[in-house]
């Protein structure tokens, strides 16, 4: 029988679940196009798939939010039972994904340390940043996170989106609520949401800095090589 007392610990879950959600709402949203005085990219390979599969700026936002603040709901809640309007298949539901143990806890902190990379990254940037490929109207960016390796944003949302995926929006998770027990426990199927958009991922985001650095290369000639070499791409002192 679950406590009616307040649970500080399942609350402290709970608030990251929905700062997870919250992060990675605004990672995946696609910020304003790029002023009309700026120069893009005619062999923008990104954008021309995005357009053929409008889901991934239409949805995936949305989508994320809304997972982040029923799993949080289910994690303060948990292990009271739900009521059947919001959970038919409450059965369906893996506990692990809702309690602290070090699954939860490392992914949570990837989600969050990824996501604040990407937006302090976004901010940065400012009208530079766009999901288009475009010269920076402000110039080649060197400080700030970019003093300190090229790709910032991609390096926060691989740190992100997998872990994102991979714990709240599986089969077990809270989609299960909806799902026949069959596909909800199915181990080849619980990690196909997040198999789907990290396969896309590993070919998007090399394609992605190929495209970006040839383009700053084109745009800024010697300045970026000098930046480029002197730089880390991802992770500063690694790599």
């Amino acid at each position: 029988m679950a406590s009616s007392s307040f649970d500080i610990s399942s609350a402290l879950l709970a608030a990251l679940f929905v700062l997870a959600g919250w992060l990675t709402n605004r990672c995946t949203t696609k910020p304003a196009p790029p002023p009309s005085t700026t120069k893009t990219a005619s062999s923008d390979r990104i954008i021309a798939a995005q357009k053929k599969v409008y889901f991934i700026q239409a949805v995936v936002p949305l989508a994320t939010l809304l997972n982040g603040l029923f799993h949080a709901y289910v994690a303060y809640t948990f292990p009271a039972d739900l009521p059947k309007l919001i959970c038919p298949n409450p059965n369906n539901l893996n506990p692990l994904l809702f309690q602290w143990n070090v699954y939860t806890a490392t992914s949570l902190a990837s989600i969050i340390a990824g996501g604040t990379i990407r937006l302090v990254a976004m901010a940065q940037l400012g009208n530079s940043f766009t999901w288009e490929l475009a010269k920076p109207v402000s110039g080649l960016k060197t400080n700030g996170l970019h003093g300190l390796m090229q790709h910032p944003s991609y390096t926060g949302i691989i740190l992100n989106l997998p872990l994102f995926l991979s714990l709240i929006v599986r089969t077990d998770g809270v989609l299960g609520c909806w799902l026949p027990s069959s596909i909800a426990t199915n181990q080849i199927l619980i990690a196909f949401p997040a198999t789907a958009i990290v396969g896309s991922m590993v070919w998007a985001i090399p394609a992605r800095i190929k495209d970006e650095e040839e383009m700053l290369h084109r745009e800024f000639g010697k300045e970026w090589e000098v930046y480029h070499r002197n730089t880390a791409r991802f992770i500063p002192g690694i790599l």
